[in-house]
């Protein structure tokens, strides 16, 4: 370890006698916080600095898909997806439960991604907010056309022609389920549908992964967003006239310049 430190301080000595510094790599994100709650302590972080702030934390956490419905328990999310998993009863009850208790997990997920493709539209729009509706309440179709609005993604049109497939086998499902047909039209619709749902599932996989990493490419040529946010801290307490360190004096006062 001795060893370590001593050709980390050779290589540090090096960096600085060429005009530069080594700095950990939460330096920047720590600073942040620190300019943040001068603001917050003075009551000035007002709600375009909130907005901006919480998309930053949200790209520094790297969890970029837990938002899901406020309404949505994820407990009992987990609970019907084991069953789902588990359950071998064939029964006609059984696999249209499944089709409708499948169909709502299929919106939880949509949400999730449209959400975190309007997490996406925020970080590049930086300091010009836009408004996105409330997910709340709409249901799948409403959410497959919100995607489409949203920023592309290689698999975004297969996935929603076939979220929009396996909704139209859905609806035929509820419209029919008390109509005078044999249970063997309702048992093939909804095995139909479940097929549809298995293959959704590695689609929303692949989507997932798609925009998580559109997402971490952001993140690693993110200075701008970046920097556009610390000149707004900077400026704001310039405005009212309040002192605070700058990044250089704040690295060395808390022992983050090596």
């Amino acid at each position: 370890m001795g060893n370590e430190n001593e050709i980390l301080k050779e290589i540090a000595a090096k960096v600085r006698a060429a005009g530069g510094d080594i700095v950990p790599a939460d330096l920047r994100p720590r600073y942040v916080a620190y300019l943040s709650d001068l603001l917050r302590d003075n009551d000035l972080l007002d709600d375009d600095l909130g907005h901006l702030l919480g998309l930053y934390e949200q790209l520094q956490s790297r969890d970029y898909f837990s938002d899901g419905r406020p309404s949505t328990s994820s407990t009992l999310m987990k609970g019907l997806q084991e069953f789902i998993d588990s359950t071998t009863d064939d029964s006609l009850a059984s696999v249209v439960g499944k089709v409708f208790i499948c169909h709502q997990m299929i919106e939880e997920q949509f949400f999730r991604l449209v959400k975190a493709s309007h997490f996406l539209i925020d970080l590049r729009m930086g300091s010009y907010r836009v408004s996105h509706p409330d997910l709340e309440k709409q249901n799948l179709y409403d959410l497959c056309k919100e995607l489409e609005r949203c920023v592309d993604f290689p698999s975004r049109t297969a996935l929603v022609q076939e979220a929009r497939r396996i909704n139209g086998i859905r609806n035929r499902i509820a419209h029919s389920l008390l109509a005078e047909k044999s249970s063997s039209d309702l048992r093939c619709r909804a095995r139909e549908f479940l097929v549809g749902f298995g293959r959704l599932q590695s689609m929303l996989d692949e989507s997932f992964e798609e925009v998580y990493f559109t997402i971490k490419d952001f993140r690693k040529w993110s200075d701008m967003f970046e920097d556009d946010f610390l000149n707004q801290l900077r400026f704001r307490l310039d405005d009212e006239s309040i002192s605070y360190q700058d990044e250089k004096t704040f690295a060395e006062r808390n022992g983050l310049i090596i």
